[in-house]
This record gives structure tokens, C-alpha cells and sequence, in this order.
């Protein structure tokens, strides 16, 4: 008798890594990307009316980030199993998505063996860490994802420090040494990883924390 067929929602606003994640997928045994929709608002529009076992996710996209979807869908339907797919091979937006509800956490980079592990391992009602970040120390990784504070880089403490004091991304990437866009790129992470709205809202969490 066959294994029941394992099927996955797909979130993702780049038409590439949807079109790449289907045909991976494709080649994997009982695992099916079912549906791939660009946003938030389709993902849930097409759980009103089907069912999935797995919905994949990216924490970049449009309008509503990965982070908010998975904590909607974790209150909405608390059986589904969620994967956080993505590019941040980052402590911060680990312990973030694993405290948000997703059952797992897995890079773009693997492999088609990687993914039917992350699938199967949470359909068994396991969390899957992809190795890269699994590899990290045990304690380390524990006390991170226990902590209620998201794990920040020290170049990202060095950006926190300076939005706390005022300066601009112009004036922060001229004192580091970096691109404005670089510069862009850790404050929006930041952001993210603190799950608030704007600069004025992550110095008070920072400062409330003694993070600065």
C-alpha cells in the first residue's frame, strides 16, 4: 500500500524559486507542491476553501511578511504544518519564526534530500532545522530559541546602537565603513526580527531590554 501524498502550499513572491521549488519537489516521493501563490492574502484565500499538509513560506514578502503569516495561520488552523523557506541563514529569524509557530526552518540552498526530510520530520510532529544552522551548539541553539529576545549580530547591535542615536542610514553607513544599502538591509532585518513597525518602536524595545 502507497504512502498518502504529502501535499504543500508554496509562498514565495519570486516566480523563479516557485517554478524551481515545484519541479524539485516533483522528483521527491509521496510530496507535491499542490499550489504556489506570490503573497500572504492568496496563501490564506486558498485555505478557505482547500487543504493542504504543509504550507512552505519565505519571511520576504509583499505587504504581510513571512513572520505575520505564520503566526496567523498557527491561531487559524493549528494542526497545519508550516516550513519557513528561505535565504537568512540567521539565528535571529530562527528563533523568531520557531517562537511565531512553524514547525521548521530550511534554507533555499538544499537539497532535494533536505526537503523531503524537513517534510517528513514535521509531518511526524517534529522541528526541522536545516543543518547549516542545526550544526551550531546545542546549548546555544537551545538557549536562543527559549530566550524571548531574537538573537542580533554584532554589525546589527552596531546599526541598532546608532538608529537609537538618531543618525540616518547616510550618516550610519559613512561611521561603519558600509553601503547605505547595506546599511538599509540590517534596519529592516532588525525590524523584522523584533516583529515592530518602525525605528522609534525597535529603540524602545532595545532600551527596554538594556539591548543598547
Amino acid at each position: 500500500m502507497s504512502e498518502k501524498l504529502i501535499s504543500i502550499l508554496h509562498v514565495d513572491d519570486h516566480p523563479m524559486v516557485l517554478q524551481g521549488m515545484k519541479a524539485l519537489v516533483a522528483t521527491l516521493d509521496n510530496i507535491r507542491v499542490v499550489a504556489s501563490v506570490s503573497d500572504a492574502f492568496q496563501a490564506l484565500d486558498y485555505l478557505k476553501t482547500n487543504e493542504v499538509d504543509v504550507v512552505f513560506s519565505d519571511i520576504s514578502l509583499p505587504d504581510v511578511n513571512g513572520l505575520e503569516l505564520v503566526k496567523r495561520l498557527r491561531k487559524e488552523y493549528p494542526k497545519l504544518k508550516i516550513l519557513m523557506v528561505t535565504t537568512y541563514n540567521d539565528m535571529g529569524f530562527l528563533s523568531q519564526v520557531i517562537k511565531n509557530g512553524s514547525n521548521g526552518y530550511l534554507l533555499k540552498s538544499a537539497i532535494g534530500a533536505d526537503i523531503q526530510e524537513a517534510v517528513k520530520t514535521v509531518m511526524a510532529g517534529g522541528t526541522y532545522i536545516d543543518r547549516q544552522l542545526g550544526a551550531l551548539n546545542n546549548d546555544f541553539l537551545t538557549s536562543k530559541l527559549n530566550n524571548n529576545l531574537p538573537f542580533i549580530t554584532s554589525r546589527e547591535k552596531e546599526v541598532l546602537e546608532l538608529i537609537a542615536q538618531g543618525l540616518t542610514n547616510q550618516a550610519i553607513a559613512n561611521q561603519l565603513f558600509i553601503s547605505i544599502t547595506t546599511v538599509n538591509t540590517h534596519r529592516n532585518n532588525l525590524l523584522l526580527k523584533f516583529d515592530v513597525p518602525n525605528s522609534a518602536a525597535l529603540v524602545k524595545i532595545a532600551v527596554e531590554n538594556k539591548l543598547i
